[in-house]
């Protein structure tokens, strides 16, 4: 009776650590998404960083010595799709005020200034497309990414913001590495084996 007695308090104890494991990590999913929420939130009512931030913050994000390494961000988007977040998030890092160019292209639009030459293959067409058409004038840094300023997929360390994530991207840290993956997650994004780059090594040896 005693070890019957024991053995059921001992599965109470275990259940109960389970539910407050459990409640702990719904508690944190659930912080994340308002902050998240939040974030963009505080982004459509105030637009975003202030006119002192504007002024100063490239500056102190892209440091002197990475003013001359050319980048281009390069976005695939559809008609029913906004990209002026670029402009009021970012205007401060655009050129003529800052180093960085953008490329929009419209996939579902055949009079739009930029887009593929088929509405095929989702954003991979349109990153595919923008390195063909400038293979022999590629800056040194391309940044392609969806035309969300907010996704899922983002960078959750940065409020699963595009803009965030595109004005802490280190050109240097990309050039010396050749491929950087702007998702900074806390579970793992990409597989431990997936690097580009030493794969096209090992297929050119």
């Amino acid at each position: 009776m005693a070890k019957l007695r024991r053995s059921t308090q001992i599965l109470i104890l275990i259940a109960l650590i389970c539910f407050v494991i459990l409640v702990a990590v719904l508690n944190t999913r659930s912080g994340q998404k308002s902050f998240a929420a939040g974030r963009q939130s505080n982004h459509s009512v105030s637009g975003g960083w202030s006119e002192s931030d504007r002024n100063n913050s490239w500056k102190k994000l892209y440091p002197a010595e990475q003013e001359d390494i050319s980048r281009i961000l390069v976005l695939a988007s559809i008609r029913a799709e906004s990209t002026k977040w670029v402009e009021k998030e970012l205007s401060d890092i655009l050129e003529p005020k800052g180093p960085l160019n953008v490329a929009v292209y419209v996939s579902d639009d055949a009079e739009a200034p930029l887009h593929p030459p088929a509405n095929r293959g989702h954003e991979s067409n349109v990153y595919l497309t923008y390195i063909i058409d400038h293979y022999d004038s590629l800056p040194d840094v391309v940044i392609f990414a969806h035309a969300d300023q907010f996704a899922w997929h983002n960078n959750e360390l940065l409020d699963l913001d595009s803009a965030l994530a595109i004005r802490n991207l280190s050109p240097s840290t990309v050039i010396e590495q050749d491929y950087v993956n702007l998702r900074c997650y806390w579970d793992p994004g990409c597989p431990d084996w997936i690097h580009p780059v030493r794969m096209a090594l090992s297929i050119s040896s």
